[in-house]
């Protein structure tokens, strides 16, 4: 901001002009892939939407719709993500593949895992569970490729309390875990 002043007939006149500089870009929302190496939860090679200016790599964020591949030393086993960014963090629903051949497809917020969410497992198994901060918290369905199932309450990853296993052919038994 340049200032001028001027006096007139006793009184002080202040003007005030604004310029930009020729640099200066607005924020925006563009495609781009970037490395992100912030922290554990999002380190690798994103590609997709991001938010910031174009010609600035240090103000651009992944925002929208974006893929990151981790790096081979990522220490959840994770080859990729794709879904939805908000921010820099992985924010509503997405899909993870995991290097062992296990998909985790559900809702996200901070980064993690958190909301409804299912786990197929590269055995044919798969876990239709609630999420809390990245772990099984709450109400969680374990169906085998068998056709049996395994109903119950999860505490911090672990079936907690009562379960019904409900075999294929029907039996049921309620299991004490």
């Amino acid at each position: 901001i340049n200032k001028m002043f001027s006096v007139e007939c006793g009184i002080l006149v202040l003007c005030a002009v604004c310029f930009t500089p020729s640099h200066h870009q607005k924020v925006e929302i563009f495609t781009a892939e970037r490395f992100l190496n912030s922290n554990d939860l999002n380190s690798g090679l994103y590609e997709g939407e991001v938010k910031g200016r174009r010609r600035f790599e240090e103000t651009q964020v992944p925002h929208g719709q974006g893929t990151i591949y981790y790096f081979t030393n990522d220490r959840f086993n994770r080859h990729n993500y794709t879904g939805s960014w908000m921010n820099g963090f992985r924010e509503g629903n997405g899909t993870t593949n995991f290097k062992d051949g296990s998909i985790y497809t559900g809702e996200y917020r901070n980064s993690l895992e958190n909301g409804a969410g299912l786990i197929r497992y590269s055995n044919g198994n798969e876990l239709e569970a609630e999420f809390v901060n990245g772990k099984i918290e709450g109400h969680g369905v374990y169906r085998y490729s068998n056709g049996d199932q395994r109903e119950g309450f999860f505490s911090d990853n672990v079936l907690d309390g009562q379960a019904i296993f409900t075999r294929n052919d029907g039996t049921t038994v309620i299991e004490k875990w």
